[in-house]
């Protein structure tokens, strides 16, 4: 599995598509890479007085630099996000990971493309934790 990068993006901002098209040959991509490339679409010269595609949240601290808030990407302005189509004949598998992704008021934020099936990988309760854990004062603080 390969995961895009802020680079592996095709924007569409023609009115009847407003598409994030991840670009092939890459099967995945995380929240995170995904505000990273819309938030440089969005600052061109030429995208300046655009709606915006998306808003994100998240990152607040819950435990000074251990743990923080997960990341919730919503699309909005009728933007979605698509994977490059493939060529068939079976589906390959594609997956948006590590942060959750939903649509405005309910809409699907994913757009169906060709021989593709797509998996959002939610969470429930979305937390980043940082390499290292928890040390044995801020544990004994959290109780």
């Amino acid at each position: 599995m390969a995961d895009a990068t802020k680079d592996d993006f095709t924007f569409d901002p023609d009115p009847t598509v407003l598409t994030v098209e991840v670009d092939s040959p890459f099967d995945g991509v995380t929240v995170q890479t995904l505000i990273n490339g819309v938030r440089e679409y969005e600052d061109e010269l030429d995208n300046l007085d655009r709606p915006p595609l998306i808003t994100a949240t998240g990152k607040d601290v819950i435990v000074p630099a251990v743990e923080f808030v997960g990341i919730v990407l919503t699309m909005v302005n009728g933007w979605t996000v698509s994977f490059a189509a493939r060529g068939g004949p079976g589906y390959e598998s594609m997956v948006v990971k590590s942060g959750n992704l939903i649509g405005e008021a309910g809409a699907n934020p994913i757009t169906p493309t060709a021989f593709t099936q797509v998996q959002i990988r939610q969470s429930q309760a979305p937390t980043l934790v940082e390499p290292g854990g928890l040390k044995v004062g801020q544990f004994i603080a959290l109780k």
